[in-house]
């Protein structure tokens, strides 16, 4: 029982600072989240001629 709670202590130790790091970083979320620059990221194919169907 006492290993349990040594591992988890150091898990959050070392894994909560690189998740906030990560989170304020990179700004993932409020990245994958701008509607306008995801799709500023992607080009939309060339809609030409007659469709199929």
């Amino acid at each position: 029982m006492k290993t349990n709670r040594l591992v988890s202590f150091f898990l959050v130790l070392f894994l909560l600072p690189a998740w906030a790091w990560a989170a304020a970083v990179n700004q993932c979320i409020s990245c994958h989240t701008d509607d306008q620059k995801m799709k500023s990221l992607v080009k939309p194919p060339a809609i030409g001629g007659e469709g199929e169907g």
